[in-house]
């Protein structure tokens, strides 16, 4: 599954568009003539590029004319996004029509520019890709080298679906090179994030690359699960490839349980899937199955057909893994029909590719790329754990002198507010006392008072008598007046 990675931009876009404008890439084409040199017109000719390898069948040929159209106008404009843009698609539909050596030029290429634009997201689709490439290639010493070096910018960037797609070409890295307990270990990790994400599409990847990895340790009922998982997607999202890789999945673990006529109906599911694809994976791996499966029914011709056509589509597209398997099981049909010396001659080639692909400095590298990514793993979680230690010192630090400046100014409160009542005690102190002054005045002049009013009734009284004791009495009046009457 390396190279469906990275066709679901491919296949949303063309599911998008073919919605969206019935006439194809005639609208694109009309846009194209009226447009000017310019940063658009390199992104209207990537469009196109991407709509004819999804829908136009007619036009595929043209493609290559379309990609070199765009990198030269995206170089006169100096447009370094759409000129990574362009190669990256160029990388990757040469790469899945099984022109490896086309695609590496392109990505190569692209590199350069990834340096203008200084994006990690820019740098990790061109590394991982030439990856990829390399891998199909069998060429697992760079492939290891791009591989961990887009990883590396997949981190830089924190970027989950591109650290799932770096795990995942690590793992497929590893069941190259016959290690499959490490490919799972890896594939698990892509599982995981896209799990996260909840990026189905990608999800199924995984079951297949996890069912592929199973099956070569002969736990076939733990492939057989994740093949159906991914098939189960696959159908539910209409994606043919996916499914012909599930089918191919399938077949395989029948064939190595030795039931040829449960596997034959999976690989001609699969086989009736991959003439509407240009997939160059699944189409070598098919090819290579089929002939294998005909050999253990005994079908030598049919198994020679598949596997003469598997031995001529890998030659042309540098694909020495699949090419192994060709010639191994070449030399086993020529065995089989007894043509000794054709099967000498194919398992020559067979051991050759073996010795090439299987080479122990090939081992030691990848260990090297993963122990030296590893020390700088472990360098990045020490640096965070002393960052974090002298983040938390720091906060104590910034804790404690809070603590200490917080006492400070609630001294300084109290202090202030001491001062205050201190103040307003010796200022009501002072009201008191002249309260006091004035009352013991006011007192004094009440007491004087009292004592002039008892001294002016006193008087009155004495006066009064004195009064009383001069005038005559009332009896002595009356008796006068009544002599007077009488008068």
């Amino acid at each position: 599954m390396r190279a469906l990675v990275f066709l679901i931009p491919f296949f949303l876009f063309s599911v998008t568009v073919t919605h969206a404008q019935s006439s194809k890439t005639d609208s694109l084409k009309k846009a194209l003539r009226v447009a000017k040199n310019d940063t658009a017109t390199v992104g209207l000719i990537n469009i196109l590029t991407y709509k004819i390898y999804m829908t136009d069948e007619k036009e595929k040929n043209e493609i290559g004319m379309y990609i070199d159209s765009a990198i030269r106008v995206a170089e006169r404009t100096n447009y370094a996004e759409g000129n990574i843009k362009a190669r990256f698609i160029a990388g990757n539909v040469f790469k899945n029509y099984g022109q490896t050596q086309k695609a590496e030029k392109y990505l190569l290429g692209a590199l350069p520019y990834c340096k203008q634009t200084n994006n990690p997201s820019d740098y990790f689709k061109i590394n991982h890709t030439l990856g990829s490439c390399f891998d199909e290639e069998g060429n697992y010493k760079l492939a290891s080298e791009y591989f961990f070096i887009a990883l590396g910018y997949a981190e830089k960037g924190s970027n989950k679906s591109q650290m799932a797609n770096a795990y995942g070409g690590l793992g497929n890295l590893y069941a190259s090179q016959g290690d499959f307990i490490k490919a799972i270990s890896y594939q698990r990790k892509a599982l995981t994030y896209r799990t996260q994400l909840n990026d189905k599409m990608r999800m199924s990847f995984s079951y297949v690359n996890l069912g592929n990895a199973y099956k070569n340790i002969n736990k076939f009922d733990s492939a057989q699960y994740y093949y159906n998982k991914a098939l189960a997607i696959q159908t539910s999202e209409k994606n043919t490839v996916g499914q012909a890789y599930s089918y191919t999945g399938i077949g395989n673990v029948y064939l190595k349980k030795g039931l040829p006529l449960a596997s034959i109906d999976y690989f001609k599911r699969a086989y009736a899937l991959m003439t509407i694809s240009d997939d160059a994976e699944v189409r070598s791996m098919l090819l290579n199955a089929m002939g294998e499966n005909y050999l253990q029914l005994n079908d030598l011709n049919t198994a020679l057909d598949f596997l003469k056509k598997a031995e001529a589509f890998n030659l042309k597209s540098n694909r020495l893994p699949e090419l192994k398997e060709s010639y191994l099981n070449l030399a086993k049909v020529y065995r089989t029909k007894k043509d000794f010396e054709k099967a000498y001659d194919y398992f020559q080639k067979y051991s050759e590719i073996k010795d090439t692909l299987l080479n122990a400095d090939v081992g030691k590298k990848i260990s090297s790329l993963e122990y030296n990514y590893q020390i700088e793993q472990d360098k990045k979680i020490t640096q965070l754990e002393n960052e974090k230690i002298q983040f938390k010192h720091e906060a104590e630090v910034k804790k404690q002198r809070l603590i200490i400046w917080a006492g400070f100014v609630i001294l300084i409160i109290v202090s202030l507010f001491s001062i205050f009542i201190f103040r307003q005690y010796k200022a009501k102190k002072a009201a008191n006392l002249i309260i006091n002054s004035q009352k013991t005045e006011i007192e004094k002049q009440h007491s004087e008072l009292e004592e002039k009013q008892k001294e002016i009734v006193d008087s009155i009284k004495y006066a009064k008598r004195i009064q009383q004791t001069l005038m005559p009495s009332e009896k002595y009046i009356e008796k006068n007046l009544k002599s007077f009457k009488k008068s």
